[in-house]
């Protein structure tokens, strides 16, 4: 039996104690990977992505290519989602689809975290009675209807897919605004903003260095709760008429087709219906998992 046992200073270094505790993003990744639902929602979210791509190039239909001999045919091995009344292919107008809704929320996403992000650190940084003054430039653009300016929009632009982007971006930064122009305030009074500012640094500077990786969190949680409201808004405007125009096809104008003939051939609003439901469901929940990772607030 062994009474003494060999020492090395390298069993202290390598000791708990001793190893340095994990970065910012390292631990918000160990949360994110303990999340079942989110990595199961990401993995459907870029299946519908892989079907949008490569999924027109599965068939031998275009997605305008008429033929009347074929219509209103139910789901088959030759025809997978069935046909519409002009004898079209629904899954290949169903991929096409998939492109203009995912094109349309991640485009006016995009553009709503630019200009609100920029928006709300301005507002953030400036003077008191500038912030005011932009803070009630947001009320105003806020309390005019949202389907007024896209009415207003259509009667200038035409309808089309632009219109929709245009739309969408014109009110859709106002709650990042607000949101990071909150942040910027609680940041900006923090020791370390006050000390590069004892240095010399520049508000650009500040915002760029300090203020904007502080906030990237809280703007990639918004963000991704913003892609689910954008998506359905361009389905609504579509199923309205307000959106894209035939023979370009979306999930709104497939689904608003489906319900004249939703007596006789369900299976024309079954599917794009089905795949507007599941984007929404899953980019719900990849939000609701950011929020619960970046969130310091949200108690599990």
């Amino acid at each position: 039996m062994k009474i003494f046992e060999s020492y090395s200073p390298l069993d202290e270094v390598n000791s708990p104690a001793f190893l340095s505790p994990p970065s910012y993003w390292q631990e918000k990744w160990q949360k994110i990977k303990r999340n079942r639902s989110f990595l199961a929602s990401c993995g459907v979210l870029l299946s519908l992505i892989g079907f949008a791509i490569i999924g027109p190039y599965l068939t031998l239909y275009p997605y305008d290519e008429m033929n009347l001999a074929f219509k209103n045919l139910p789901p088959s091995t030759k025809f997978w989602f069935g046909t519409d009344e002009l004898g079209r292919d629904l899954f290949t107008r169903c991929c096409w689809g998939a492109r203009v809704s995912i094109l349309v929320g991640f485009a006016a996403s995009l553009i709503d975290v630019f200009i609100g992000v920029s928006y709300g650190m301005i507002a953030g940084v400036a003077k008191r009675s500038i912030s005011e003054w932009m803070m009630r430039f947001i009320d105003v653009v806020q309390s005019i209807p949202y389907l007024l300016i896209v009415i207003l929009l259509v009667v200038v632009m035409g309808p089309g897919l632009l219109t929709i982007i245009v739309a969408l971006a014109l009110t859709g930064w106002i709650n990042m605004a607000r949101i990071v122009r909150v942040q910027v305030l609680q940041l900006k009074n923090q020791e370390f903003i006050l000390a590069a500012q004892g240095y010399g640094a520049s508000k650009l500077r500040i915002l760029n260095r300090y203020i904007l990786p502080h906030i990237s969190g809280t703007v990639l949680m918004i963000l991704t709760a913003s892609l689910p409201t954008a998506l359905f808004t361009e389905a609504f405007l579509s199923f309205l008429g307000l959106g894209v125009q035939a023979p370009v096809a979306s999930w709104g104008t497939l689904a608003n087709d489906g319900l004249l003939a939703l007596r006789y051939y369900p299976w024309r609003l079954f599917f794009p219906a089905s795949l507007i439901f599941l984007s929404i469901f899953c980019l719900n929940i990849i939000g609701d998992g950011l929020r619960d990772v970046f969130d310091e607030k949200v108690k599990r």
